[in-house]
């Protein structure tokens, strides 16, 4: 990656406005993960996940 790409790329990170549906996702990822004491692996997540209506995959359950 260039040097200009680089940099074009982090104003574009930091003008796209915030998702509430993410935010709102991560906050059922952080009440999952305590109330199982984080003992939730990225399948039994997305499974969580996938009940509560987040159509997520198990890769971005992962992350």
């Amino acid at each position: 990656m260039t040097r200009n790409g680089y940099y074009s790329y982090q104003v574009r990170k930091n003008n796209r406005p915030d998702d509430p549906m993410h935010q709102e996702m991560l906050e059922w990822v952080e009440d999952i993960a305590e109330s199982s004491r984080y003992s939730y692996g990225s399948r039994r997540m997305k499974k969580a996940l996938n009940a509560l209506g987040y159509a997520v995959s198990r890769n971005k359950a992962r992350s």
